[in-house]
């Protein structure tokens, strides 16, 4: 990906220059430039094989987005990155949901907007109670109803295909 390589090139031309007296050695700059564009690389393979429509993706995408997954989590390891909830979902979730449905791209951004309203229809309910332990166990609570009416729906939709 030449975007990758300009940016990182000139952020690492600009940290080699800085005059800082705490800053690190220059092989510590150039290796750290170099596994932070081999990320973003990783990145952009993964997200142009995710960005399938459902029944849209072919054996060498799926083979191309396992082969970068396992690329992107041992890149991650390295940089010693936090695992966020939405990085966990794509090195853990991501290449089984598109073996399933042969591409996830148009359930995306529904499926997130739908878990935002609830969240916040829940947040709402519970915000007035000033016990936080209550709070916390009633928005439990209703999110674990949420989830079981979600499931019930979700087996209904795919017991029908």
């Amino acid at each position: 990906m030449h975007y990758a390589s300009a940016i990182f090139s000139k952020i690492q031309e600009i940290l080699l220059n800085s005059q800082n007296p705490e800053k690190c050695t220059d092989s510590v700059i150039e290796h750290e430039s170099e596994l932070h564009q081999d990320i973003l690389i990783v990145f952009n393979t993964i997200c142009s094989k995710l960005c399938k429509k459902t029944g849209q993706a072919t054996e060498e995408d799926l083979d191309v987005l396992e082969v970068s997954i396992a690329n992107l989590n041992f890149l991650w390891l390295q940089a010693n990155l936090n695992f966020t909830p939405k990085l966990h979902s794509t090195l853990e979730h991501s290449l089984d949901h598109m073996k399933r449905f042969n591409g996830i791209v148009d359930m995306l951004e529904g499926d997130v907007e739908l878990i935002h309203q609830i969240a916040a229809k829940i947040e709402a309910r519970v915000s007035r109670m000033k016990n936080k332990n209550a709070q916390a166990n009633v928005h439990s609570k209703m999110e674990a109803m949420q989830n079981s009416r979600r499931r019930q729906k979700n087996c209904k939709t795919v017991s029908e295909w």
